[in-house]
């Protein structure tokens, strides 16, 4: 399992003045996800799609599979 956590998102957020980067591609921005997270354990992955200007859905996906890969993991909500 990876050494690195992401905390869930908690609530929705207005994407509307986002400006994101067109056409990266998704191998891309998964390791760019990555690389992220792994420099800022316990990011929400809303504040990785603004850091990285990438779609909130993609980097939900993308978080999702490195979830699911080990890459990184799931930071628990619980005390």
């Amino acid at each position: 399992m990876g050494d690195v956590a992401v905390t869930p998102i908690v609530q929705s957020v207005d994407t509307s003045e986002l400006v994101l980067r067109e056409g990266v591609a998704r191998d891309e921005a998964r390791a760019e996800i990555a690389a992220y997270v792994r420099e800022h354990p316990g990011s929400f992955p809303f504040d990785v799609a603004i850091a990285l200007r990438l779609s909130p859905d993609l980097v939900g996906e993308v978080v999702e599979e490195l979830i699911a890969d080990g890459t990184i993991e799931r930071e628990s909500t619980t005390p």
